[in-house]
This record gives structure tokens, C-alpha cells and sequence, in this order.
């Protein structure tokens, strides 16, 4: 349906395209009328017609001078000129303002509906042109970011070589040299409202790193973002990395509510070397496991390098690299694929029951043997044939013992996963404890008092703690607080200087909103008891 407006200062000629065109058998709506071009220019502004007839000649203003208006603020309108007057100059000048047609008095309805068919037909063409472009612009952006993603791809894998990699960058406009380079691998963790979440991730990332000149992204697969983050050397990098990674946790999590495990990989000088640290990123995930899934873990953050890599080679088919790293939400499809296994209880398939069960046990034993556990417990419950051939017998019995197994072996397995940071937050507190009164304390100077950078520090504390250091900070100042308030011969300003706050309002303020009373409530609290 196309809306219709008419601009006409003879009311006869007005009710004639009104009442003598039947518009509810047309494509057509009248939607509204005016007699000069002035009057009609607000009302075709909140109105939005898709056609004008305009009479050429008309009081205050006239088609021409309208036309000229409605072509500049809404070019997208069409127009049709109605004149009592063959000039040319008139034709002329309607053609230079681009009016759509132009028909002279005396007309009929006839003449009207085949101008306005005319018209529409353009509109049409136009729409569909419009619409062709932006397909045309769609599959042009996705065959570009296709290309786009696949060399990323091909870079962070080693697939391609530098020569041929700089050759790529420099043919697709991509600035790739730089100094030093160092790889994020995201991982994103969507569980419900999966295509809604993921389209406003996608759009979050996009946001977030659009403007950065030092940063190359892609998405490899619908979970997982992989990061390209490039600097002058490799301790500025390294830094940046934390930032970034932080920002991107942060915001996503917030304003999305989805989870991110973050892995850092090392920081490398080469292009040849950037597969290195994405390998390095991306095998920090299997380190995580269901202990430090969600958290911000770089690859020298791995307490023992040797046993680190040793951890993170690639896995096997075997049932013991499979539990090395099953998270806890896996575990009810992995005894599901054991039992597949198994395809029936007779007499020959219960033979074969206790064969994988063997193997399943002996598989949990080796590797809580090898991260240096305690698997009596285990091999207590398997201590005889009657035990074995009972539990792999009955398909109950099979899945309580091997799903009651498992969670076991991945609890242990989890708290052996140590950080390298614990002497480092141990530190970190003993200074807060032994500098709290000191006003100038800040992030920044307990991470040189522990050698990191104040970005690695600030995710190590956060992640290790479970609350910000300035969190932390505040709580152990409110608890200093507390012990002078017990004594009486410390008034609250001097309580206030005492655990590190120069100005007794803040503190005031501060102290209330973390234990609910004043200062002086809670003395008087104290002084009750």
C-alpha cells in the first residue's frame, strides 16, 4: 500500500481526486490534503507519503518551490507535477528538480492512477536495487571475513609461513608487523539463549575492539574468540594482555551474562613464532580444569613449567588422557560412552563389563598416581574379581561406581592444579597488614612490592582472593578499625588518620556502609556488651 498526498488550491480539483478515484480497489491510500505547499510541508513531514500530487502553481508556495523542498529533506518521496500550463520553462525546471511526472489540466482519474502506476514502478525498481546492494554488500562482507578469518586461522596454526603470511596481510590491507606478538584464546561459555547471547557477544567484541590499532581478532567457531595482540616489546605486551583480557571478562560477563576462561599464551618476537603462543594459550584450557574454569590464566602463571607442558600435550584416545581433562558437567556422557561399551549383561558382554572396568580403574589410579594422589580409597572397592564382576554386571551398579570415581579423580586432580601465585598473594597480605595506615598504599605499589605488573597482579588477587584488592584493602582497614574503636582513648578522627584515611568523612562513610553502624553506634555497641 502506497501512501498519497495532494496539494491543490482548487477545492474542486481537490474533492475530484478524492471522490472520483475508488482507493479502496487501488494500491493507493489518500492519506492526506492541503491547498498550498506551506501548509503542506509540516503535514507531509509527520505523515511520510510515499507519493505528492502537487498543483504547479498555488498561493504562499507554490509545487516547484515545494518539490525543491520535499527533494532535499526527504528525497526518497515521489512527485507528481499537475499544470494548467504548457511552458516548457516550467517542464524544464521541474526536470532539473527531479519531479517523477508531469501532466497537464484538464485531468482525469484515469490519468492520475496510470501516473501514479508509473511511479510506483520506480519506487519498485528502487527498492529492489536497494535490496540487491545490500545483499550484493552482505555476501562481498562475509566472503571478506571469511578470507579474513581463514588466514588468521591458517596464521595462529602454522599452517602458512611468514613470507607468505606478511604477502596475505599486506593483499587484504592487514598491518601485521609489529615487535612482538601475544595470543588470548577465549573460551565462551553459553548455556541458555544461545543464538540471542552469541549475536550480542560477537557484538560486545566488536565494540570493545574496533578502534584498537594493536589488536587482530577473529571468532574461531561460535564459542571461541581467538586474539592477536601485538607491541613493541614483551613485558608492555604482556601487561596490555591482562588489560585487555580483564576489559573483555568484565564486560561480556556483565552486560551479557556469559562466562569466560581466558588463556594467555607467551609472548613471542616472530610471526613464524605466533602459532607457539597459541598453542600456549589454547592448551592453558586443558590446565584449567573444572578448578580455574572461568578465571584469566596466562601460560607462565603455570606453577612447574616442565610438569605444565608435560600436562598440556595433546590427548589421546586412551581412557586415561579422556579423564585428564573431563569436567565434572561431562562426566554422566562419558560413563554413557563406556557403557555403549557394554551391550548387554549376558554371560560374554558381562566379561567384557569388567574388562573396561578394569581398565577404567587402572586408567583413574595412573593418573592420580602421577599428579602424586591417594588412590587407596579406589582400589579398595575393586578389591576382589566377586566385587568387579558384580558392579559390571549390573548397569546401576557400573554407573554409581564409575560416575562416583570419576568425581572423585577430578577433585583430586583440581586441587593439585596449583597457581605459581600463592607465596605471591601470601606477600601481597603480609604488606597490606603490615602498611594499611599508610594513605598512599595502592594497587600499583603492593604489585612492585610483589614484582608484577599492576594489570597481572590485579587479576592474580582477584581470581586467588574472590574480591578486588581495593575490597580487600577496605576490609582489613574496617577490621583495624573495629580493635580502636574497643579502646576509648582513641577518638574517630585518629582512628580514621590511623587506618590510613586522611579525611574522617570517607571514613565515616566507609565504615557505615560495610558494618551498618557509625563509628560511634558501634563503640556505644561495645561498650553494652
Amino acid at each position: 500500500m502506497y501512501k498519497v498526498f495532494v496539494v491543490e488550491d482548487e477545492q474542486i480539483v481537490r474533492e475530484g481526486i478524492r471522490n472520483k478515484i475508488d482507493w479502496e480497489q487501488t494500491k493507493y491510500r489518500l492519506c492526506g490534503e492541503a491547498a498550498d505547499g506551506e501548509m503542506a510541508l509540516s503535514m507531509i513531514s509527520e505523515l511520510r507519503p510515499d507519493i505528492i500530487i502537487t498543483d504547479i502553481r498555488m498561493p504562499f508556495m507554490g509545487g516547484l518551490e515545494l518539490s525543491r523542498v520535499v527533494r532535499h529533506t526527504m528525497p526518497y518521496v515521489r512527485i507528481i507535477i499537475l499544470s494548467g500550463h504548457d511552458e516548457f520553462a516550467y517542464a524544464k525546471e521541474a526536470i532539473s528538480i527531479g519531479v517523477d511526472e508531469y501532466l497537464l489540466k484538464p485531468i482525469n482519474s484515469s490519468q492520475i492512477l496510470s501516473a501514479l502506476d508509473k511511479v510506483t514502478k520506480v519506487i519498485e525498481e528502487e527498492k529492489q536495487k536497494q535490496l540487491n546492494n545490500r545483499r550484493l554488500q552482505i555476501e562481498l562482507k562475509s566472503i571478506e571475513e571469511f578470507k579474513r578469518n581463514r588466514f588468521f586461522e591458517e596464521l595462529v596454526l602454522g599452517e602458512i609461513g611468514t613470507s607468505e603470511a606478511i604477502e596475505i596481510a599486506c593483499s587484504e590491507g592487514i598491518d601485521i608487523i609489529a615487535h612482538s606478538y601475544i595470543m588470548l584464546d577465549v573460551e565462551i561459555d553459553i548455556s541458555d539463549q544461545f543464538s540471542k547471547k552469541i549475536c550480542s557477544a560477537q557484538n560486545y567484541v566488536e565494540k570493545l575492539l574496533k578502534d584498537r590499532q594493536d589488536i587482530i581478532w577473529f571468532f574461531r567457531g561460535y564459542d571461541r574468540l581467538v586474539i592477536l595482540i601485538k607491541g613493541d616489546n614483551s613485558s608492555d605486551l604482556t601487561e596490555t594482555s591482562y588489560g585487555i583480557a580483564q576489559t573483555l571478562k568484565y564486560e561480556l560477563e556483565r552486560n551479557i551474562d556469559i562466562h569466560l576462561s581466558i588463556g594467555i599464551g607467551s609472548p613471542v618476537e616472530r610471526i613464524g613464532e605466533i602459532a607457539k603462543s597459541y598453542s600456549d594459550a589454547h592448551n592453558v584450557h586443558k590446565y584449567m580444569g573444572q578448578l580455574h574454569h572461568g578465571q584469566i590464566i596466562s601460560i607462565g602463571d603455570i606453577e612447574d613449567k616442565e610438569i605444565g607442558y608435560s600436562f598440556l600435550k595433546e590427548a589421546d584416545n586412551s581412557i586415561r588422557e579422556s579423564i585428564r581433562y573431563l569436567r565434572s558437567k561431562d562426566v554422566d556422557s562419558f560413563v554413557e560412552k563406556l557403557e555403549r561399551k557394554i551391550i548387554s549383561t549376558d554371560g560374554q558382554n558381562t566379561f567384557i563389563g569388567c574388562y573396561i572396568l578394569m581398565d577404567f580403574v587402572m586408567s583413574c589410579v595412573r593418573l592420580i598416581t602421577e599428579i602424586g594422589g591417594d588412590c587407596t580409597s579406589i582400589l579398595e572397592q575393586v578389591d576382589s574379581l566377586k566385587n568387579i564382576f558384580e558392579i559390571a554386571s549390573s548397569q546401576e551398579q557400573f554407573e554409581n561406581f564409575t560416575k562416583a570415581i570419576l568425581k572423585k579423580v577430578i577433585g583430586i586432580r583440581d586441587d593439585s592444579q596449583n597457581l605459581k601465585y600463592g607465596t605471591v598473594i601470601n606477600k601481597a597480605r603480609r604488606f597490606i597488614e603490615d602498611n594499611y595506615g599508610d594513605s598512599s598504599i595502592s594497587l600499583i605499589t603492593v604489585a612492585n612490592e610483589v614484582n608484577l605488573s599492576p594489570n597481572h597482579f590485579s587479576t592474580v588477587f582477584s581470581q586467588e582472593m574472590g574480591e578486588t584488592f581495593i575490597e580487600y584493602l577496605t576490609k582489613v582497614r574496617i577490621e583495624k578499625a573495629k580493635e580502636y574503636l574497643s579502646d576509648p582513648s582513641y577518638k574517630s578522627p585518629e582512628i580514621a588518620y590511623a587506618v590510613g584515611y586522611n579525611e574522617s568523612h570517607y571514613f565515616n562513610y566507609l565504615f557505615k556502609k560495610h558494618t551498618g553502624l557509625t563509628p560511634r553506634e558501634y563503640r556505644n555497641q561495645i561498650k553494652k556488651e
